[in-house]
């Protein structure tokens, strides 16, 4: 079973994923895993558009619960009480998705620039500023030298895969509802009864265990840093426990045994903003295949495309697809 209390309701994490394209108006060189880049040019795009204090942090300001900054690019000054200690503190309702632009490093004038950004819960309610933040990103200057960058579409994905156009013409639509679906750990038909799955690690994947970044994938550590990430999203942004059964899924993750690994290590740096320095980097990629995994389990895995897990997830590491092998 999948909830701990079959009466529990089941968890329903709101999101909505927004498809940017940009258009390069000089050249850029980007480093290879531009995450971070993007992240630091589009907070401090928003911060300028939205902030209205000029306070130096988002601590003790009296706007902070209507500020898309501080809502969107903070953690809440108080964490919701219910929170549990291991958490430290709440997650950003938003995850940076950069796999589109494949880890290009140069632009050419001209050339596509594209990412997409998962927002979640309470950061729904500032989608239009986050589009805006990415406009004046773009417009500011992106990548090393500062090469600018237009905006030329925003566009949201309904359930049912269709594209919602947001932004064109420079112009942010105020018609166009944002397609809002929810994830769920559901069972899924695509694997009846405990079957292969292989989990393709698409970008840096870093699981620390003991203050060292594990050098495999363990099923049951990788399932613990998932369900660990749903549990604090969905008690920070739906406002109550998912009621998975962490004991059921760590147990049948145990059960799982490695068929075939092709994972390679990926060291690299990461230029932090409020730290003035380079950050070492690390983590897995590639695949890895699994045997024995039962349907509960792949039904949470396949969470960790949109969530991410593992460390600098926000950024856009740690990005895995879960898919079941046929027979």
């Amino acid at each position: 079973m999948l909830l701990a209390d079959p009466d529990h309701p089941a968890p329903a994490l709101r999101v909505a994923t927004v498809e940017f394209e940009l258009r390069a108006e000089q050249e850029a060189v980007f480093p290879r895993y531009a995450g971070a880049t993007l992240r630091g040019a589009i907070g401090g795009a928003l911060r300028e558009r939205a902030c209205i204090t000029g306070a130096p942090t988002c601590e003790g300001c009296p706007q902070y619960a209507v500020c898309a900054y501080g809502r969107l690019w903070e953690s809440p000054p108080e964490p919701p009480a219910d929170l549990p200690k291991r958490f430290a503190d709440a997650p950003r309702p938003w995850v940076l998705d950069p796999v589109q632009y494949g880890n290009r490093t140069r632009y050419l004038p001209g050339d596509r620039l594209a990412f997409r950004v998962h927002v979640f819960g309470p950061g729904l309610d500032f989608v239009p500023w986050l589009i805006q933040a990415v406009a004046t990103a773009g417009t500011r200057g992106l990548g090393r030298g500062r090469a600018t960058f237009r905006l030329v579409r925003a566009s949201s994905v309904d359930r049912q895969g269709e594209a919602m156009l947001l932004y064109a013409n420079d112009t942010l639509s105020a018609s166009t509802p944002i397609g809002v679906r929810t994830l769920t750990p559901a069972r899924s038909r695509a694997l009846p009864e405990a079957g292969r799955v292989t989990l393709h690690l698409e970008t840096p994947l870093q699981l620390v265990s003991n203050g060292r970044t594990a050098e495999h994938v363990d099923p049951q550590a990788f399932t613990a840093r998932l369900l660990d990430r749903f549990d604090r999203m969905h008690l920070s942004f739906e406002d109550r426990p998912s009621g998975l059964d962490h004991q059921h899924l760590r147990r049948v993750a145990g059960l799982a045994r490695v068929v075939h690994a092709d994972l390679v290590p990926e060291r690299f740096e990461r230029y932090s903003q409020r730290a003035s320095r380079r950050v070492p980097m690390e983590g897995l990629l590639g695949r890895v295949t699994f045997d024995h995994v039962v349907p509960d389990l792949y039904g949470l895995w396949r969470l960790a495309e949109t969530l991410h897990v593992g460390k600098q997830a926000t950024f856009g590491f740690g990005k895995v697809r879960a898919q079941a092998q046929e027979d």
